[in-house]
């Protein structure tokens, strides 16, 4: 805005400030990551559960992959290679990421016929599968002790390990689809 043009002493947003509010960097710590992978699931077949730790779970291991990139994969063998979504108009920098065993048995149980995982076949749109999925990983996080878990706590989580065990910023960024490496150390890592 041109100084000229608005009289400061009239200008009514002067006083007003907008406050800078932190993203709380929420991940699940390693005993409930490890309660989650082990949690006996047989007695709750055909709610959804499973499938929603499953996703969870593959998230994790694709280098906390984002739900709508995950769930939007086509079939690709041995290393997965992906434009996030959400960046793709404007940084369309390809993601590859290796799949390792843990991920390929994962991936064996929820086979797609045109994508990397079922879901998109299974379901009308991401929105309702999303909606499906997060009711599912809500009731499993209150059975393992953490009732406010997201899809987004595969993202922070496997950021937060990968830099437990060093890990270089610049490379968990390049993971996790970021141009600049300083946006996993502010935003990601706990």
């Amino acid at each position: 805005i041109n100084n000229d043009w608005v009289d400061m002493q009239s200008y009514p947003f002067r006083k007003f400030k907008i406050k800078q509010s932190k993203k709380e960097k929420v991940y699940l710590p390693e005993d409930k990551m490890r309660a989650l992978l082990t949690i006996d699931l047989s007695h709750e077949q055909g709610n959804g559960l499973e499938l929603a730790r499953d996703f969870f779970v593959l998230s994790f291991l694709l280098c906390g992959i984002n739900p709508i990139d995950l769930y939007n994969l086509p079939q690709q063998s041995e290393r997965i290679t992906f434009v996030r979504q959400k960046v793709k108009f404007h940084e369309p920098y390809p993601i590859h990421i290796g799949i390792c065993s843990e991920a390929q048995y994962l991936i064996s149980q929820h086979k797609g016929q045109e994508h990397l995982i079922n879901l998109a076949e299974k379901y009308q749109s991401f929105e309702s599968c999303y909606h499906f999925m997060k009711h599912r990983l809500k009731k499993l996080g209150k059975m393992i002790g953490c009732p406010d878990i997201t899809f987004y706590w595969a993202r922070y989580s496997w950021a937060t390990y990968a830099s437990k065990i060093d890990v270089s910023d610049s490379t968990i960024s390049k993971a996790l689809g970021h141009a600049e490496s300083t946006l996993a150390e502010k935003r990601y890592i706990s």
